[in-house]
């Protein structure tokens, strides 16, 4: 399929044919996808395309979108796309990238995403991070966060 065969897939197909043409996309690496691809990942209203299009974002690898993925991460209604959010900003590091998903850490209110952003700072081994992770260990209402929190002290500290 052509590149604005996909295109026209991305904007007007049913939503399966949104989420594959954004996955599509990003194999091609081609950076004149960066623009569509942000469109339908702000806009687009079935998740899973939103999903695609952040991953095939990561793929491109523009830094262009980070300022785009921290208002996915901190806006968007979706868990699930918060999170794969929270993966590309780890992708793409920065102390922007930590800041947001420092932030969401603390203030999400999904338990899982909040656990994927602790897991983030530990891969990303931030230690600045760790006097606020300590500080917050053991006061998050949700098991697992408080055990995402332990590991990611554990990875960076090691």
């Amino acid at each position: 399929m052509s590149f604005d065969e996909l295109l026209h897939k991305l904007k007007n197909g049913h939503n399966e044919s949104r989420q594959q043409a954004a996955l599509q996309l990003g194999r091609l690496r081609n950076h004149r996808a960066i623009e569509p691809l942000i469109e339908c990942m702000l806009t687009d209203k079935y998740p899973w395309a939103r999903k695609s299009a952040i991953q095939s974002l990561v793929w491109i690898a523009d830094s262009q979108v980070i300022n785009h993925m921290i208002a996915v991460l901190k806006h968007d209604d979706n868990p699930s796309v918060r999170i794969e959010a929270a993966e590309a900003l780890a992708n793409f590091g920065g102390l922007e990238s930590i800041d947001t998903l420092t932030e969401s850490l603390i203030s999400d209110r999904d338990e899982k995403v909040r656990a994927r952003c602790a897991e983030c700072l530990g891969r990303l081994k931030i230690k600045a991070a760790v006097p606020l992770l300590s500080a917050i260990v053991n006061r998050d209402p949700s098991e697992q966060v408080r055990n995402a929190i332990s590991e990611a002290l554990e990875k960076i500290q090691h």
